[in-house]
């Protein structure tokens, strides 16, 4: 599959091998190293797309929510482009790519995302790892934000919400409310 995105400038374009390529003798270094790229472009490309949005007199703050995959978005654009938001709402979110495999499904995701276990991986990993992104410096600047889990989540662990929150919070980014469902699955 081919995805393209068009800004005024040439085309980007993004191929996206399948998963069980692999086993055809693809090299699994080859596929992951792409798709670390993938999400590296996807973060960029949408903060330029926000960026044309904020440029014309229609808007003058935006809003963002995310959830689980999109949660990583979220939480990566809030964290790189804190400027572009008023407010941020973030549910059941994968932030902490040091740990994700220790806790729940993330073990059965290395694959597709690498494994933080590895030094060559984890150089990639901890670029889109929103908990080690959080800058210190920023933190009275980050926009207000909601971040919602679910005690109960069979997939994407609280603790990347609660961590996230914490180190937030610790940071100074007072404008940030948590919720943590007690009942709820993976969809908070």
């Amino acid at each position: 599959m081919t995805i393209c995105w068009e800004h005024s400038r040439p085309v980007v374009a993004i191929v996206l091998f399948d998963p069980f390529a692999v086993e055809a003798g693809v090299d699994a270094r080859l596929l992951f190293r792409i798709r670390v790229g993938v999400v590296e472009l996807v973060v960029h490309v949408f903060a330029l797309d926000l960026e044309r949005l904020l440029e014309g007199d229609f808007l003058r703050q935006l809003g963002a929510i995310g959830g689980s995959n999109g949660g990583l978005l979220v939480g990566n654009l809030l964290v790189q482009r804190p400027e572009l938001f008023g407010a941020v709402v973030c549910a059941v979110p994968l932030l902490d790519m040091k740990r994700y495999t220790k806790l729940l499904a993330g073990a059965s995701w290395a694959a597709e995302y690498g494994d933080p276990d590895k030094p060559d991986d984890w150089a990639f990993l901890k670029r889109y790892s929103a908990y080690h992104q959080l800058a210190p410096s920023k933190g009275p600047s980050y926009p207000p934000l909601l971040m919602t889990t679910s005690t109960k989540d069979d997939r994407v662990h609280p603790y990347h919400a609660r961590a996230f929150v914490k180190r937030l919070l610790d940071i100074g980014a007072d404008q940030t409310v948590y919720y943590e469902n007690i009942e709820g699955g993976h969809g908070g």
